[in-house]
């Protein structure tokens, strides 16, 4: 029975990956940027457009030889509010809760409603695909 034997250069091979893995990740968090944006908009989250168009993508420094992090994220402050939903609240020490919004007049009421949690991070993560990290 014949056979072959193969060497491969360990240095070059493990160079190869690494470069292979950075691109996949990059490919994958910009699809991930695509995919939030799409969902704020299926949401319905949307007045001004920051919250749909402001994702960002971020190197985070990796603990392994071949590892590539990025995070996706926004610098959006209400972000959060918008993707986990609030809950109601009532004045603790006052009759009412007193509001300026955008810095004009102040606005009195007995209680704020909630905000109902619209879980785009989860739906956009979870609409990833293989094909979304390959080329």
């Amino acid at each position: 029975m014949a056979g072959a034997r193969i060497a491969i250069n360990e240095a070059a091979w493990g160079r190869e990956v690494k470069r292979i893995s950075k691109k996949s990740a990059e490919r994958a968090a910009e699809q991930l940027k695509t995919n939030l944006r799409m969902e704020v908009l299926a949401a319905g989250r949307v007045q001004t457009g920051r919250l749909a168009n402001d994702w960002e993508v971020a190197v985070i420094p990796a603990r392994t030889l071949f590892g590539y992090r990025l995070a996706v994220y926004t610098r959006v402050s209400y972000a959060r509010y918008q993707n986990d939903g609030t809950r109601g609240s009532k004045p603790v020490r006052a009759k009412a809760l007193r509001f300026s919004p955008n810095g004009g007049p102040a606005i009195f009421r007995m209680k704020s409603g909630p905000i109902p949690a619209a879980r785009f991070m989860e739906r956009a993560v979870g609409s990833m695909k293989v094909s979304d990290w390959a080329q």
